[in-house]
């Protein structure tokens, strides 16, 4: 993944560089960034610009869908099979919330 323009974030593949997609943000902030890729998903994330959670997406690559998070997350990045490691603040006696990587699957 490369990001060229502010709000823009292409797939390409490699070595060749061939172009897969490109998908396009509307400007709210700092912009996005790619934090990985398996298969035919790649994680993307808005950047805030001081490390807090932010909106993520889970890109599918084949159809060009693009699922975004229902709340802003803290993603860290994402395994060559898939799973997604975010970080989680715990409540005392609160029921965790449904998992990144959960959420990943199901947004294909």
């Amino acid at each position: 993944m490369a990001a060229f323009e502010p709000a823009t974030i292409g797939a390409y593949r490699l070595p060749s560089l061939t172009p897969i997609r490109t998908v396009h943000f509307a400007r709210t902030g700092p912009g996005e960034i790619g934090l990985g890729a398996s298969g035919d998903l790649a994680l993307l994330m808005d950047v805030t610009g001081d490390g807090g959670p932010t909106k993520a997406y889970a890109w599918n690559l084949r159809t060009g869908a693009l699922t975004g998070t229902n709340v802003d997350v803290n993603l860290w990045g994402m395994s060559n099979g898939g799973q997604v490691v975010r970080r989680v603040f715990p409540t005392a006696g609160a029921r965790p919330r449904k998992a990144a990587s959960t959420w990943l699957r199901s947004g294909t």
